[in-house]
């Protein structure tokens, strides 16, 4: 039925029951009023359904944000539809904003409740900016308008319920290596390993620990955080150290740490991978060892050699200049420089800090570089060495010696056998020289030379000179006037006294005189014609009585007879 009768006055028209949904106008009914003799009245019962607007729909959306970046956000992001009317996208109407980032409108942040026009939105005016310290999804609840206003009984231009924009903004991601740098560089070069099990701790800006974790057994490490500013601390294990910061020029291949085991800031965004927080760290190395008395100048340390106490010993790095403090050999010789970074260094011995009138040894004898020295011998300067990572060197060592003491000086021969060298005797060559210790041990051994010449180099003590006589030669006698450097310094047997040599002493003195032996003579005979000359046939005197004196008068020897030919001699 789509009219009836209300009562005598009233009629209805249900047009819904006939076409739902239906809106227009149409005529319903006709009526005709008669007012007799033809007169009549016509009236029509138009019916106008106005349209009611029904209320559109909106549609969730995801946006995965990789990059952290802002999003405009375009008319579609919001899934509009007006299903049955068709009307157009009139604006959005905000109900609730994210919990981090920001929705901006030209810029300004948007308030709750705030409505944004369709146009707006497609010129691109409508974004959400992410937080750049906070990660996650965070939603921005809307509702849709249509332009289709609210004319009809419960007309809608508005979506009902509340549809959903999620952000998604990822972690980011930090790391990397923590490594043993062996060679001290602060640069990860090919062979340094990975450290396993260090632990390494994520700090924020304010300084406080967010996250743990321990490095794998390649030494490596990382964290995935909200986007904001961090730094990293590493654990150094026990007997590690940080080795640098920033050395190199490569931030991914170099260390970030400080002494203290700290990165500096690190900035994050969203998604960022840092892989570039790397930490080296190395056992810290040490250098020594010795000084000794090297007494029998081999160059090499023998067993019972005693070491140099007080000698000072300076570390110098590999441009050679002082490494940190010097230090003093101990009771026993030895020094040690310890808690060093790796790297090249040399060890200065101080020569003036050694004891008096003593110099270094030969350097690097032997072939054993454990127990050789290896100072110069004329600076006391080492050749360099590279310690590796938590190396030991012990073999820098140090061999002194005593300044030796020099010895000689001339065999000549004594004309007048006066003990002294006077002017004219020569020096005698190829004269045997020993030299003899204390215990009269033959120590050194020499032959003059043409000018009679002999010299030996020997350490401090007490000495004594063996000269061997020439065949035909004597001894003229030593101590012979007051000047000991030009008398004769050797007894009968051709042996002087004892002589002590101290370091560094030249004894020119120590002389030898010798003479060869001289005859004096000759005959008694009888001078027949008396003219005081032996003529041919005058026969010689035997058996007369003949006595040799010395320049004061004093009889030298036994007296002497002639013999059968009046002949006499004295020898020696």
């Amino acid at each position: 039925p789509l009219f009836g009768k209300v009562d005598a006055d009233t009629i209805y028209v249900r047009p819904g029951q006939w076409a739902a949904d239906y809106n227009g106008k149409f005529t319903t009914v006709e009526f005709v009023v008669d007012q007799g003799a033809g007169n009549t009245v016509t009236m029509t019962l138009q019916v106008i359904v106005d349209p009611v607007n029904d209320a559109p729909t909106g549609a969730n959306k995801t946006f995965n944000l990789d990059n952290g970046n802002a999003v405009a956000l375009s008319q579609s992001d919001f899934g509009f539809v007006d299903k049955v009317e068709h009307d157009a996208f009139q604006s959005v109407i905000i109900t609730s904003l994210p919990t981090a980032g920001k929705l901006l409108l030209n810029g300004v942040a948007v308030a709750v409740n705030a409505e944004v026009s369709a146009a707006d939105i497609a010129a691109g005016k409508l974004a959400f900016e992410p937080s750049q310290s906070t990660s996650g999804s965070f939603d921005i609840g809307f509702k849709v308008r249509d332009a289709g206003g609210l004319v009809g009984c419960g007309a809608a231009d508005t979506s009902a319920t509340p549809n959903y924009l999620t952000f998604t903004v990822p972690p980011a991601h930090l790391g990397d290596f923590v490594w043993e740098d062996g060679n001290g560089n602060g640069v990860q070069d090919a062979g340094e390993a990975g450290i396993g099990n260090v632990v390494v701790q994520l700090v924020d800006g304010a300084g406080k620990v967010v996250a743990s974790t321990t490095t794998d057994a390649t030494g490596k490490y990382h964290f995935d955080v909200a986007a904001g500013t961090y730094s990293v601390s590493v654990q150094a294990p026990a007997g590690f150290k940080p080795v640098g910061q920033h050395q190199g020029g490569d931030d991914a291949t170099d260390s970030d740490i400080d002494a203290a085991g700290n990165t500096g800031p690190i900035v994050l965004t969203p998604g960022e991978t840092n892989n570039k927080a790397d930490a080296g760290l190395y056992r810290p190395a040490s250098l020594g060892d010795t000084v000794w008395y090297d007494t029998n100048r081999n160059g090499t340390q023998d067993a019972g050699e005693a070491g140099v106490a007080g000698v000072k010993v300076t570390l110098l790095d590999a441009a050679g200049n002082p490494a940190g403090a010097a230090v003093s050999t101990d009771a026993n010789g030895h020094y040690q420089f310890s808690d060093l970074k790796p790297g090249s260094y040399s060890v200065q011995f101080d020569k003036t800090s050694l004891p008096a009138h003593h110099l270094f040894t030969a350097q690097g004898q032997g072939g054993d570089g454990a127990i050789d020295s290896d100072a110069d011998a004329a600076t006391g300067q080492t050749a360099q060495v590279t310690l590796a990572s938590g190396d030991n060197n012990a073999d820098l060592d140090a061999g002194v010696v005593a300044v030796q003491a020099k010895l000689g000086d001339t065999v000549w021969e004594d004309k007048n056998a006066n003990g002294v060298q006077d002017s004219g005797e020569a020096g005698i060559g190829n004269v045997t020289v020993e030299l003899k210790d204390g215990a009269g041990k033959v120590v050194q051994t020499t032959v003059t030379d043409t000018a009679g010449h002999y010299n030996f180099t020997a350490d401090p003590g007490s000495y004594t000179v063996s000269v061997k006589a020439p065949a035909g030669y004597l001894f003229s006698g030593k101590d012979a006037g007051a000047d000991d450097a030009q008398d004769s310094d050797v007894g009968a047997t051709g042996q002087s006294d004892a002589i002590v040599l101290n370091a560094g002493d030249v004894n020119n003195t120590v002389d030898a005189g010798l003479y060869r032996n001289a005859a004096v003579g000759d005959r008694v005979w009888l001078d027949a014609n008396k003219n005081g000359v032996q003529d041919s046939g005058e026969a010689g005197v035997c058996n007369v009585k003949v006595s040799l004196f010395d320049a004061d008068g004093k009889q030298v020897g036994a007296s002497v007879a002639t013999n059968a030919n009046g002949n006499y001699q004295f020898t020696n």
